[in-house]
């Protein structure tokens, strides 16, 4: 279940980089009274997402140690979008570990990719946009798309910033 991020949206940085740093943090000294800590995070659904009006929850999680944090309109669109994303990802391993257990044979594990994985991402990259489609899913989606001859999809690079984690 996602977790609210308590920081205020005015407390992280937004940069423009590539998408595949890992998330690591660094601390920083504060002025004695308290110290911060910076997280390198990617933001799904970025600037389309950045009006607190129409999407005042800001949830951070981790996915295979990178951060991402997203802006929502609710609670029930948070769990929604990242259950989606589980979703995808429990497909794509049913179906290798189908294949590496000798249940499918290579090709039937490849039209599987085909017809029920792929259009499930595509599905979600229409839905909600290219910007809501995590790293691992998008590094998947680029093997999976040249290992089965169709045009790899030319993903624009999330956006990454600092999250600012204030404590005393």
């Amino acid at each position: 279940m996602p977790t609210q991020n308590s920081d205020n949206r005015g407390d992280h940085g937004h940069g423009h980089g590539n998408d595949d740093d890992n998330g690591s943090g660094n601390v920083n000294g504060g002025n004695g009274d308290h110290n911060s800590h910076e997280i390198t995070c990617h933001f799904l659904g970025a600037s389309r997402r950045n009006d607190t009006n129409e999407f005042p929850l800001e949830v951070s999680f981790t996915i295979g140690g990178v951060v991402y944090t997203a802006h929502f309109a609710s609670q029930e669109e948070a769990c929604e979008i990242l259950q989606q994303h589980e979703d995808i990802r429990m497909s794509i391993a049913s179906i290798k570990r189908a294949h590496a257990n000798g249940e499918i044979t290579l090709e039937e594990s490849m039209n599987r990719l085909r017809s029920e994985w792929l259009p499930r991402v595509y599905s979600l990259a229409e839905d909600m946009g290219h910007e809501f489609v995590p790293i691992d899913i998008r590094w998947a989606v680029s093997d999976v798309e040249a290992n089965i001859g169709v045009n790899v999809t030319a993903w624009e690079p999330l956006e990454v910033g600092v999250l600012l984690l204030e404590h005393e």
